[in-house]
C-alpha cells in the first residue's frame, strides 16, 4: 500500500512539473489582439469599436476598472446579433483577478440582459449567449459572446499573438 501512495505521489509530481509554462507579452495593444481575433473569425467589418462612453458607463465605476491599462472592446454592427468581443490589459499580474473579477460580473449582467429578450433572439444567438466565457492569458483578460467556432478560431488567434514561449 505505501508503495502504491509512494507511486502515485510520485505520478502526480512527475506531471505536474512536466506540466508546459507558458509565458504572454503584456505589450501587444488590445486592438491589435482584437483586429487579430475578428480576422481570424472572417468578418472584421462587420464589428463596431466601444467609445469611451461605453467604457464609462459599463466599467468606469467598477472595482477593477482602475488597474486596466488598455481595452479594445467590439460589437457585431447589426443590433439583432449579440456578438461581442473584448480585450483588457491589467496594469501588472498583481491585477489581473480585480480585471478579470469586472469581466465577469459585466459579462454576467450583459448575459442577464440579453437572455430577458430572448424573445428577440434566434436560437444560434441564445447558444452564443449560453456560451459566453472569459479567459485569462497573462496580463489580459478577453470576454466573448460568440458561437463556438468564432469564439474558438478569437481566442487562439489572441493567444497565438501574445506567447512569447511555451516549454
Amino acid at each position: 500500500m505505501k508503495r502504491l501512495i509512494t507511486w502515485m505521489l510520485a505520478g502526480v509530481l512527475f506531471v505536474t512539473g512536466c506540466a508546459p509554462r507558458v509565458a504572454y507579452s503584456d505589450t501587444v495593444a488590445c486592438s491589435r489582439l482584437v483586429t487579430t481575433a475578428l480576422q481570424a473569425m472572417g468578418d472584421p467589418a462587420e464589428y463596431l469599436s466601444a467609445d469611451e462612453d461605453h467604457y464609462d458607463f459599463y466599467f468606469g465605476g467598477q472595482e477593477g476598472f482602475g488597474e486596466v491599462e488598455d481595452v479594445q472592446v467590439v460589437f457585431h454592427r447589426e443590433t439583432t446579433n449579440v456578438n461581442e468581443l473584448g480585450v483588457f490589459r491589467a496594469d501588472d499580474e498583481e491585477d489581473v483577478a480585480a480585471v478579470r473579477g469586472m469581466v465577469e460580473q459585466y459579462l454576467h449582467d450583459q448575459v442577464e440582459n440579453l437572455r430577458s429578450f430572448a424573445a428577440n433572439y434566434s436560437p444560434k444567438d441564445m447558444e452564443k449567449i449560453e456560451g459566453a466565457g472569459v479567459r485569462v492569458y497573462g496580463t489580459y483578460v478577453v470576454y466573448y459572446i460568440l458561437n463556438d467556432e468564432d469564439a474558438a478560431s478569437a481566442l487562439e488567434a489572441v493567444k497565438q499573438a501574445i506567447i512569447v514561449n511555451e516549454s
